[in-house]
């Protein structure tokens, strides 16, 4: 037994033990340590056996009793060491062994071979840990008469001494080894042989002589046993087998064999000894595993390897080989395989064929059946463009090889199925979550570490026999002695590698050096600082090893869960209702180009309500969320609550949808006491998804669930009641439907995903009590099964009724604001595991019913449609033709604008079908056989036209173009500006024609089609966007260029005489339809004004719905004067011109005028809206459903009136302006269906005052201005110095993520609410697209070695921000460095600007632009534009530019405006600095003409990028000026970010002085 032997099974403890006392004994002697190390890595490995580790182990600890005996914690039953004394006071070692018991004294070298192994020889290898050749007392005499073995470095010294002494004569070593082949084929004797060796080396009797000792010993016994040497063939009977090539044999060994540690090299003299009466030249037998070959075939092995000259693809030639060796590859597959490898060589190719018998036969076929083929085409559901799902019939096949495991994680689901389709669309690559990067650091690091470790042993390996070596040299060796590149090893670089690591690149250089040219006194140094060196990696790496295992332990949960780390952001766009919408008529265009399209009977979606408890579920959650939202008042949650008792239960056929009230409170889910006392076993670390992945010292410990005692765990078991089962299966199947528009469509949708979440948690709740082991794989709480509470990140949660009921209680206390979002995420995916990640956006899901929800109850056209389906439904049968009235009731109501969604609810199978309706498309209805009969009918015949077949027209072009017919008046091409109604430089996405018409969604442009032409105007700002993006259908005319006409030009030149040009009255300005008809009528042609914008019609359903958010007051506190006296300012302003009115269209002198702000257009907190003012009232036209009651509040004394209205009301307002011969104020910006309503004769146009006054900014508004640009340049700096350490620290991130990052930091910042436009985040070429927007998925990595443009800004409730810088993170060229310098030696000229009153930025411009003229460089935009107070980031009327309108407005006290100059080199980079500046009275010395004199304030905080800027090339001002605006920077920001160590740093490198 194991206790009679006094082996015991090894502890851990025991062995961590041992080491320690190795490691203090031999302290001073640390490589007595590492060889203990090598040793044990070695038996470990199964390199040495149990016997040889007892013999090194005995020699290693010599003197050492202690650690002697000692070692039997590592030895296995049957094996044991005792340190004895005898009666001579002699230390005896006995160790006991299965094969008996041996004993030796300290300093005698210990030997336990079997006797089977008494005569094997022991080589003498340099480096070798083998026992010296000594044998068991009984057998010792006998051998000492023998001839001592030769030594194997001896014969391998001979062989390279005959090829030295003959290398002029190559022919003569060629023969000497044909000799030695000769032999082993048995056609010479050996006396034979010796004498040809005698006539070969004539003259050399020293080479004779030295040749004599690998003869055979005459004197050995005749009955020696053949397992003393290695021979290639092995005797059975007389059959023998042949095996010529190294890796081939699979020789027999010995059982009572040990493997000893001799490093033997492959090279062999001699191979393929035939038989067993033969004598041996005896050469040395390496005592590893190796087999023995011929010096032909080891010449092979060495000029393949010097051919293919890398060590990984040698390797894989052996490994080719060895297959073959192993019977896997026949003769012609290894050919086949090897000719890639010495296709090159041709006479090593024909060596390899002559050495393995190719014989060049052709393969033999077997004649094996096929196996059958699956055709995935047919039987495979399409999973994307390039996978296929595998049939049932193809899964689960055998293979003997899988276990449970593989069973349970090896995908038998999907198979690759490449078509070399696009999968931009519908795939994205896979990317690792910062948590996988924190893992994957980890690994790298682990790696670095393993792989420097290692090379520094090999180094040690190659430099302790040269180190030997130089110990015996005599002096005048020691100083001829050098070292060739390689140090005799087979690498020339790992060694160099290592060196120049430890001492550094250059020193590092001069070491090797020094190895090689004087070694004696270098390798004594380096080896021992390389040993020391190696303690300290691998102390180093034991302490990391405890940080890695925390980091893996806290990232690890978070990494598996992929899904989660995209989920939110991508769950958001598809609540979205432009993007239901849009998937809804993506499926039913797919339907229409399928070949086997049947007409739309087919619903495009189709969902399961198999639970009708989930109802209850999904109203309790969504009642919660109503009664802590404040969104909407009570009374609007109360109808929309009496909207859901009624109407879903009607439709899912449900009994009712009211949630179940719980006998218990709802206490079960609590925050936990701070003090309560948790176990220190029962804690487990958690993270904030915030915290740096390798912050190593981070030490979060949240307690985890407090586990019952076993008997408590019994008795308190979870037994959750399965409400599914008892669901009644309606015995009579019933279809209702819903014909509803858009707002029905979305709410069923979002409804439907709600639902679906909240099923998919149930069904795992119950597979979690129904199958214990897929719970334990999926999720941490169900570690155990019948705990029945747990507490996690501090909240205490019940189990008692499952977890689903958890889930429920987690979700109110989440709403309730009790925990936060990162909490509620941690919590349930504690719950859920990987699956919980649905549930992250639960919040976002419930805002997104409720506003469907709001709309339906708000709308009276929803109201209608309510109507229609409570009298459809009140019909005892449902008749086709009762349903095609009622279709044609809601098509009528909706009238063409809406679309019409079919929403099928099947009682029987409770599923909901939803169909997208056309005009002609037939009803989908389920049991509805003949419809489906009457369409195949209609299919299959020629002469009956098949509805929906062909319904599509085609292209946009070709879609418009079909139209200039369709109207009551024909035309013959039609204008496509960008603006929207209000002439707005940004719209809402309904209004974006012309980016859809063209594909460019640049600001600015302007399309014109034609019947043969379509072409596009835009200019300098967005040549380079527009060439990108427009396709071959469009001609992109460059305005500005020379040759290039304008687009009024283009329309009276280009096209005939007397055409007729279509165009929406509302989207061009009275005044500039005004001109261009004049111009049109030199050549008879007309301006043609069409009743519905024609691309409106061609984009169908497709269209956006127009937005309708709320609006919101802009207090006084930022506006800095109230809405009622900015109304009387203007009255008093009609009153001295003795104007009736005015009219107000630009949507952000509405949102001025009235001090509200909105949402409508992204980026610019503005509203759809008119305004007319008379001098006795007011009106605003707006939708009433963007007015909350605070709102209506706030406009009190305001007449509200329909948006739509403005035209009727301008129309009936003629008799009175006419009566009263008054006239209506309008400005440049009014639309000509503004002008045609009143009549041109009632209309007076002048520059608004409305933005004339909005331009001048009160203190208060540039107290805000000033106050959020430092928020604005604190968020910068925090950005600026995170995108370098990121970029330097080697890691990619593209320009997307880059402006992700920065808005993230702008939203912390107090009073934002959005950006005031896209980032413009742009790396090298694309910085000189000046208006460049990157693309999710389709942008550029950021290049730390190319220019980096950031063109960015905020809105700020106390004002808006627009700024840009542009930095290098790399060393820029001097080229790069001498543009940025005059970019900003202009920007720096305007800013200290001194100019009259009265003067325009017209004459500015030249400011800005001169030291750029100076090097013969310029760029193509404005020099500067306005900048609204939380209003439009581009403001009226003034700017700084080449424009002819900037000369109509003078600068005055009060404005702001933008500094931004730049320069572009088309496909290589783009520069411009970008300030914000106040205009201010400024304090002249004199003032010439009692003009008063201006200047420039700049309220931007942003350092300027200093590496980019060639100070040579500055003049003493403008480098003060640097200074002083980097140290106004510097006095600023510093106190926003002091808690950003690195953002601190940052800036404080950025801003200082030159």
């Amino acid at each position: 037994s194991n206790s009679s032997n006094g082996y015991r099974p090894l502890n851990v403890k025991d062995a961590l033990t041992y080491l320690d006392q190795v490691k203090v004994k031999f302290s001073e002697k640390p490589e007595v340590y590492n060889q203990f190390l090598d040793i044990m890595k070695e038996f470990k490995s199964q390199v040495i056996d149990t016997p040889g580790v007892i013999e090194r182990v005995s020699t290693l600890f010599k003197g050492h009793p202690s650690l002697i005996s000692g070692f039997n914690t590592f030895l296995p039953p049957g094996y044991r060491i005792e340190c004895l004394t005898d009666a001579h006071a002699r230390d005896i070692i006995k160790v006991t062994t299965p094969s008996g018991v041996s004993s030796t004294i300290y300093g005698e070298p210990l030997n336990l071979q079997s006797d089977s192994t008494i005569n094997r020889y022991y080589p003498n290898v340099q480096g070798s840990q083998a026992p010296n050749s000594s044998y068991q007392n009984n057998n010792y005499h006998e051998n000492r008469t023998r001839r001592a073995p030769v030594e194997f470095n001896h014969a391998i010294n001979y062989v390279n001494k005959i090829k030295t002494r003959f290398s002029n004569s190559p022919d003569t070593y060629k023969q000497f080894l044909e000799i030695l082949q000769t032999y082993q084929k048995e056609q010479k004797s050996i006396q034979d042989v010796y004498a040809q060796v005698q006539i070969l080396f004539d003259g050399a009797s020293d080479l004779l002589a030295e040749f004599k000792q690998f003869l055979p010993d005459t004197s050995q016994p005749a009955q020696q046993p053949q397992h003393d040497y290695y021979p290639l063939t092995q005797q059975k009977g007389t059959k023998m087998k042949k095996r010529s090539i190294a890796g081939l044999p699979k020789q027999k060994r010995n059982k009572t064999q040990h493997i000893m540690d001799g490093r033997m090299d492959h090279h062999m003299l001699t191979s393929d000894i035939r038989f067993n009466h033969r004598s041996p030249i005896m050469l040395p037998v390496a005592m590893d595993d190796k087999p023995i070959i011929s010096v032909v075939e080891s010449e092979f092995f060495e000029r393949v390897k010097k051919h293919i000259g890398n060590k990984q693809t040698y390797h894989s030639f052996l490994r080719v080989l060895d297959l073959f060796s192993q019977q896997v590859l026949d003769t012609n597959a290894l050919i086949e395989r090897c000719e890639s490898f010495l296709s090159g060589q041709k006479e090593l190719f024909d060596q390899l064929k002559r050495l393995v018998g190719y014989d060049g036969k052709d393969h033999v076929i077997e004649n094996v059946p096929i196996a059958p083929k699956i055709n995935y085409d047919d039987n495979g559901v399409n999973c994307g463009p390039s996978y296929r799902s595998v049939p049932k019939s193809g899964q689960a096949q055998n293979c003997s090889g899988r276990d449970a495991l593989c069973w349970e994680v090896l995908n038998d689901e999907y198979v690759s199925h490449p078509t070399w389709a696009s999968e931009d669309s519908g795939f994205i690559a896979s990317k690792k979550n910062i948590y996988e990067e924190a893992l994957h650091r980890v690994e790298e690091e682990r790696y670095d570490y393993d792989m420097n470790i290692e090379a520094n042993l090999n180094t040690i390996s190659l430099l302790e026999p040269i180190a030997k070596k130089i110990a015996t040299m005599l002096e005048d060796e020691k100083k001829n002695f050098k070292l060739s590149p390689g140090l005799g090893g087979p690498s020339k670089t790992i060694y160099q590698r290592i060196i120049k690591k430890i001492y550094g690149k250059e020193q590092g250089a001069e070491i090797v050096e020094m190895l090689h040219n004087s070694p004696v006194q270098t390798v004594p140094v380096v080896l021992k600082r390389l040993k020391q060196k190696d303690e300290e990696w691998r102390k180093s790496q034991r302490e990391w090893n405890k940080v890695w295992r925390e980091i893996e332990i806290k990232n690890y949960y978070k990494a598996l869960d992929y899904q989660g780390i995209i989920f939110k952001a991508s769950d958001r766009k598809m609540m979205s209702v432009k993007h239901l919408v849009n998937q809804i008529e993506a499926l039913r265009l797919d339907q229409m180009n399928d070949e086997h399209y049947l007409g739309n009977i087919e619903p495009q979606l189709e969902y399961e309500f198999k639970s009708k408890r989930v109802f209850k579920d999904v109203t309790r959650v969504l009642y919660s969320y109503f009664d802590r939202q404040t969104l909407y008042g009570h009374e609007d949650c109360e109808i929309m609550k009496a909207f859901i008792e009624m109407f879903l239960p009607i439709f899912f056929d449900v009994p009712d949808v009211l949630p179940e009230v719980e006998e218990e409170s709802l206490a079960d889910v609590s925050l936990e006491d701070e003090d309560e006392e948790i176990e220190e076993d029962e804690t487990m670390e958690e993270d904030d998804d915030d915290d740096t992945q390798n912050s190593y010292d981070s030490t979060d410990t949240s307690p985890t669930p407090t586990l019952l005692k076993p008997a408590e765990m019994k008795q308190q078991k979870i037994i959750v009641e399965d409400d599914d089962e008892e669901e009644e299966i309606p015995k009579e199947q019933k279809i209702y439907n819903f014909f509803g528009d858009s707002t029905f469509y979305c709410f069923f949708r979002l409804f439907q995903m709600c639902y679906e979440r909240l099923y998919k948690m149930k069904q795992i709740d119950r597979d979690y009590r129904y199958n214990g082991e897929k719970a334990k794989l999926m999720t941490k709480a169900a570690l155990e099964l019948n705990i029945t509470s747990a507490t996690f990140n501090s909240i205490k949660m019940d189990f008692k009724s499952g977890y689903y009921k958890t889930l429920l209680n987690l979700i109110d206390k989440f709403f309730d604001d009790e925990f936060d979002q990162h909490v509620f995420e941690e919590c349930t995916r504690y719950l859920f595991g990987n699956q919980a990640y649905i549930l992250f956006t639960i919040d976002k899901l419930m805002l997104a019913i409720m506003r469907q929800l709001h709309h339906i109850v708000t709308d009276p056209k929803a109201q209608e449609l309510l109507s229609f389906f409570k009298k459809n439904h009140e019909h005892e049968k449902i008749k086709p033709e009762l349903t095609q009235a009622y279709r044609l009731e809601v098509t009528e109501a909706l009238g063409e604008d809406d679309a019409l969604y079919n929403l099928a609810f099947d009682t029987l199978n409770r599923t909901l079908s939803i169909q997208l309706l056309e005009k002609d498309d037939v009803t989908f209805e389920q049991t509805d056989m003949e419809s489906y009969t009457e369409y195949v009918s209609s299919y299959t015949s020629w002469n009956i036209d098949t509805p929906g077949v062909n319904l599509h027209t085609g292209e946009r072009l070709k879609a418009l173009r079909a139209l200039f017919s369709s109207e009551d008046q024909e035309i013959d091409a039609f204008l496509i500006p960008s603006e929207d109604a209000h002439q707005s430089e940004y719209g809402a996405d309904c209004d974006l024609r012309r980016a859809w018409i063209s594909g460019f969604n640049g600001s600015a442009g302007l399309a014109i089609v034609s019947h043969n032409e379509a072409a596009l105007f835009t200019d300098g700002r967005y040549f380079l966007q527009a060439s990108d993006q427009l396709d071959e259908n469009w001609t992109l005319m460059k305005q500005g260029l020379p040759g290039v006409p304008s687009w009024q030009e283009y329309l009276v030149n280009r096209l005939p005489a007397g055409s007729r040009i279509g165009l929406d009255a509302t989207l061009i300005t009275a005044s500039d339809a005004h001109d261009l008809q004049t111009r049109l009528d030199t050549v008879q042609s007309r301006l043609v004004p069409v009743k519905r914008n024609l691309v409106d019609i061609a984009w169908g359903n497709e269209r956006p719905p127009p937005p309708h958010d709320k609006v919101f007051i802009h207090p006084i506190e930022y506006a800095g004067e109230s809405h009622i006296d900015k109304l009387n300012t203007l009255r008093q302003h009609l009153e001295k011109e003795n104007r009736y009115g005015i009219i107000v269209s630009a949507l952000d002198e509405v949102a001025w005028l009235f001090n509200l702000r909105g949402s409508d257009v992204d980026c610019n907190p503005v509203f759809y809206a008119y305004a007319l003012i008379t001098q006795v009232e007011s009106k605003l036209y707006i939708n009433s459903e963007k007015l909350t009651t605070e709102v209506q509040q706030h406009l009190e004394g305001i007449l509200i009136r329909p948006y739509e209205d403005i035209f009727n009301d301008l129309k009936e307002l003629k008799s009175t302006l006419s009566s009263a011969n008054q006239k209506l104020l309008i400005d440049g910006n009014t639309s000509l269906a503004i002008e045609e309503a009143v009549g041109s004769e009632f209309v007076y146009e002048e520059r608004s005052f409305i933005n004339d006054a909005k331009a001048i900014k009160n203190e208060r508004e540039l107290k805000g201005m000033r106050d959020c640009h430092i928020r604005d340049g604190a968020a910068l700096v925090q950005y600026f110095a995170w995108l370098e350490k990121v970029l330097l620290s080697g890691k990619q991130i593209d320009e997307v993520e880059a402006a992700d990052h920065l808005e993230k930091l702008r939203a912390s910042q107090a009073d934002y609410v959005g950006l005031s436009f896209p980032t413009i985040s742009s790396t090298g070429p694309n910085g000189a697209i000046i208006h460049y927007e990157p693309e999710r998925g389709n942008c550029k990595v950021i290049d730390p070695d190319q220019i980096y443009l950031c063109d960015s800004g905020a809105q700020y409730k106390d004002g808006t921000t627009d700024v840009t810088r542009t930095l290098h993170f790399g060393t820029p060229t001097q080229y790069e460095k001498a543009c940025f310098t005059a970019v900003l030696q202009g920007h720096i000229a305007l800013d200290m600007a001194i100019f009259p009153t009265g003067t325009t930025g017209y004459l500015l411009d030249p400011f800005a632009r001169m030291p750029l003229w100076r090097q013969g460089l310029d760029y193509r935009h404005g020099t500067g534009h306005g900048v609204g107070s939380f209003l439009n980031v581009h403001e009226g009327p003034h700017g700084i530019g080449v424009r002819a309108p900037y000369n109509n407005t003078p600068l005055a006290a009060g404005m702001t405006v933008t500094d931004e100059p730049g320069y572009y080199e088309d496909g290589k980079f783009g520069i411009r600095i970008e300030n914000v500046l106040i205009v201010r009275n400024a304090d002249t010395p004199n003032n010439f003409g009692d003009r008063n004199y201006l200047g420039f304030e700049h309220v931007t905080m942003a350092p300027i990028g200093l590496n980019l800027i060639d100070e040579g090339l500055l003049s003493s001002a403008e480098k003060e000026w640097i200074n002083k605006y980097h140290a106004e920077c510097y006095e600023k920001l510093s106190p926003l970010i002091a808690s950003d160590p690195d953002a601190v740093a940052w800036l404080k490198k950025e801003t200082r002085p030159l």
